[in-house]
């Protein structure tokens, strides 16, 4: 896995590295060279960039990776694939390896076609790869996972299984859930963040805003769901949570109804060319 997740990254950098800003049609041979080096430059800073990465990853990563670590290869790997015209993409850890080859085939393709058109990426001009390939997924699933109830929430899942057992086993079973929900849902909101710190100029500051109030209302919901988790497992009192669902459903609501409107606008602003 962490010769997956170094390609990825190479991958990546070296996209980046080639995306530069289009030469007007009056630019003369000299600017073109010019360019050329420079791409060259960022390929070779990519390259040693990445190097740097493996090496750290071969001394710091075991043979898995955890789910914020799959959500880092994955946007990663789908932004630059969305940014490329690519349809690989990967859904599930086991598409890492078919995806990987595909993409490189993909830019190898694109590089011997148009090698000026390979080196134009969408990625700095427009905030649709970041958002569609990478923060709209990363949201629209928290959505089904922070939803109550709902067969991917961990806070119904606990109280189904749950129901008529022994303190003690409650108790066991809610240390497991909690370190559940801070293993991947806690660790996807800080992925879209990090995602907005890592691309800070790519979205409007309007749609960064409504990501960033998307997130707290969501973190919201599942702290209070984590409170009531423990509250359940501690007290055994059911008949007390529903002013405690009121108070998470809201908060849930709140995001949805948030990210829908984002939705729309995103749509709307894939119309508009070179939009950021």
């Amino acid at each position: 896995m962490n010769r997956h997740f170094t390609i990825i990254v190479l991958i990546s950098l070296l996209l980046v590295g080639c995306s530069h800003n289009q030469k007007t049609a009056s630019a003369n041979d000299d600017s073109i060279r010019e360019t050329e080096n420079e791409q060259d430059h960022s390929l070779l800073s990519a390259y040693t960039a990445a190097m740097e990465t493996y090496k750290t990853t071969i001394k710091e990563q075991d043979a898995s990776f955890s789910y914020a670590d799959y959500y880092t290869i994955r946007d990663s790997f789908n932004i630059v694939a969305y940014a490329a015209g690519s349809d690989a993409v990967i859904q599930s850890p086991d598409d890492i390896i078919p995806m990987t080859e595909m993409l490189r085939k993909d830019l190898e393709a694109m590089t011997e076609e148009d090698p000026k058109a390979a080196s134009q990426s969408s990625l700095h001009t427009t905030g649709q790869p970041l958002y569609q390939a990478a923060i709209s997924r990363n949201l629209h699933e928290l959505i089904e996972k922070v939803r109550f109830p709902s067969e991917k929430n961990k806070l119904q899942s606990f109280l189904s299984n749950n129901e008529n057992q022994s303190s003690k086993h409650m108790l066991t079973q809610s240390d497991i859930t909690i370190s559940s929900i801070k293993e991947d849902e806690y660790a996807q909101l800080h992925q879209v963040e990090k995602l907005l710190a890592t691309y800070p100029n790519h979205l409007t500051k309007s749609d960064t805003n409504s990501i960033l109030f998307i997130t707290k209302k969501l973190r919201a919901s599942l702290d209070m769901q984590v409170n009531t988790l423990i509250n359940y497992a501690t007290t055994n009192t059911p008949e007390s949570m529903d002013k405690k669902i009121n108070t998470f459903v809201g908060d849930f609501n709140k995001a949805e109804q948030k990210l829908e409107e984002l939705d729309e606008a995103m749509e709307a602003e894939k119309k508009i060319p070179n939009s950021i």
